[in-house]
């Protein structure tokens, strides 16, 4: 027989019992559709993820010193060194508060130069980030992302807008100038924790009493390797200083490589408990194959009889399941994808379907059906015609 007419025969198999063949591709189909939600649902997060670790700066290294007190000197000197191929700024952190139409609001103050925004991965939605001006002249200029603008004036769009911020060493009052947009995961996490605001880093460091800054970060504009770039803006800093080993750096993507590590792990370990499913449904599907063998022993035995081989009727059967698996998984990764879209839709997180996963799922169900379509077909192709025939 040529294998259109396997084809044939295994379809009309198939097809003569239709409430058993919708059940059994059902049960295939529920767990194809698991292992795609869950993998589109870890590429997603994982995706989103990366992506809020370099909202929040994670993307890059940052130089810091445990005996020695970082100054805006510094600063300059590592972005000078550096050249254009670096975004080069201060980051210095604390809690202050900031009062507005009376009301006082618990705040995380943040110091940075005009690069701070970049590395933050920031977007100005409204007015204007960080300038140099700003820093020349320390004027009393802040930038806060919109969620906490909203937290703080009632507005996105609040341009303009003054408002006192306090710290336990000073005070004064500032003039909101920028609105950013960075959709970073303390916009996400609602009153979790306090707002974020940036000031440019001379007023920071007056407004707590002179304090020295916390770190240097460096983040490449490109594929540049910010911890070689790291090794030499330390070298060149202790260049001048009397001693050395003054300075380290922290590379920052290695905690993001950490959290991704995390995901990953938490996704296979998913993943291979929605793949139970699917061997559930291929023992659904060897138990429909040895019905329908069993239905159709005078079928066999008229096939033998005219001259079928045992290979014919084996493969006849075979493909029989492989088409039920096929369709099962055709099914389940069109649904898979369309409610993984939805789920993340919903949350507005950019759906992300990664390829390799989806081939290996279609490989491990046409496996499955495969294995356990196997026993049944040999079962069939085992069958004595005269015994067929008297059945």
């Amino acid at each position: 027989m040529f294998f259109c007419d396997y084809l044939r025969f295994s379809l009309k198999g198939i097809f003569s019992k239709k409430s058993r063949f919708f059940l059994t591709v059902l049960s295939i189909f529920v767990g194809v559709i698991s292992v795609i939600v869950i993998s589109a649902i870890g590429s997603s997060g994982q995706n989103a993820i990366s992506g809020e670790l370099e909202g929040l700066g994670l993307n890059g290294a940052s130089i810091k010193s445990k005996r020695y007190n970082i100054t805006s000197s510094d600063v300059e000197k590592v972005k000078d060194y550096l050249g254009g191929g670096y975004y080069v700024s201060s980051m210095s952190k604390e809690l202050a508060s900031v009062k507005y139409n009376g009301k006082d609001t618990n705040v995380f103050l943040c110091g940075g130069e005009p690069d701070a925004l970049n590395i933050l991965n920031m977007k100005v939605i409204y007015g204007r980030g960080i300038r140099d001006k700003d820093i020349e002249k320390s004027k009393n200029n802040m930038i806060l992302s919109k969620s906490s603008a909203g937290k703080i004036f009632g507005e996105e769009n609040c341009i303009g807008k003054k408002a006192k911020i306090h710290t336990p060493f000073g005070s004064g009052e500032y003039t909101v100038v920028g609105v950013v947009d960075n959709s970073s995961i303390y916009d996400m996490v609602g009153d979790s924790i306090p707002p974020f605001i940036y000031i440019p880093s001379n007023n920071f460091s007056s407004l707590f009493g002179g304090r020295f800054l916390g770190e240097i970060s460096v983040v490449g504009k490109g594929e540049e390797d910010v911890c070689e770039a790291s090794e030499r803006a330390i070298a060149y800093l202790e260049k001048d200083k009397p001693s050395k080993n003054i300075f380290y750096y922290e590379n920052m993507n290695s905690y993001k490589k950490s959290i991704s590590n995390v995901i990953d792990i938490i996704t296979l370990i998913i993943t291979l408990v929605g793949a139970v499913s699917l061997i559930v449904g291929g023992i659904s599907v060897m138990n429909t194959m040895l019905i329908s063998v069993s239905e159709r022993k005078r079928e066999i035995g008229i096939k033998k009889a005219i001259g079928s081989t045992n290979l014919s009727i084996m493969l006849e059967f075979l493909i029989e399941a492989l088409i039920i698996v096929l369709i099962s998984c055709i099914l389940g990764i069109a649904a898979g994808i369309l409610i993984s879209y939805l789920l993340m839709n919903s949350y507005g997180i950019s759906l992300v379907i990664d390829v390799k996963s989806l081939l290996l799922s279609v490989f491990f169900t046409v496996f499955i059906g495969g294995i356990f379509g196997i026993y049944p077909a040999y079962k069939a192709s085992r069958l004595s015609p005269v015994e067929s025939l008297k059945n």
